[in-house]
């Protein structure tokens, strides 16, 4: 996204600066040079913002995907001990929420995986979906403690 925003303003800039160096006396044409340096020096800055914008949302989003897959081992784990002692409908219950944090840590794993991936250019679609699945997951584990209040 970076390389698109200045390839498109570097062009627009050599363009303007063309214009302006033909159609200007030479103080004006030293004026519209200053100001094309400072449009494109303005326009790489906000490159290396988007970038470090970036950078800064995909270790908030690691940060947030490793503290799901920590909480669902621990819920996992949490499982197995309860188990020992509990009835058979209890164990078949608790088997099924196992199996459901599985596949929701299979899913973490994965994203976790995805996102060292992630390009600039993808970036906007994946953080939403990665997203979603954090919601999902958190709603999974609201349903399991209804079901264990319940």
């Amino acid at each position: 996204m970076k390389k698109q925003v200045l390839k498109f303003g570097s062009a627009a800039v050599l363009v303007a600066g063309m214009f302006m160096a033909t159609s200007c006396t030479e103080s004006s044409r030293d004026q519209a040079y200053d100001t094309t340096e400072e449009v494109a020096d303005d326009m790489e800055d906000a490159g290396d913002n988007m970038e470090a914008s970036y950078k800064e949302e995909k270790a908030e989003l690691k940060a947030r995907l490793e503290e799901q897959d920590d909480r669902i081992e621990q819920r996992i784990d949490e499982l197995e001990k309860q188990m020992d002692g509990a009835s058979a409908e209890a164990k078949a219950e608790m088997e099924q929420s196992m199996d459901r944090l599985k596949k929701a840590k299979d899913n973490v794993d994965s994203e976790l995986d995805e996102l060292e991936a992630a390009t600039e250019s993808e970036w906007a679609q994946f953080k939403s979906r990665v997203n979603q699945s954090i919601t999902e997951i958190d709603r999974e584990f609201e349903e399991m403690d209804n079901e264990i209040e319940g």
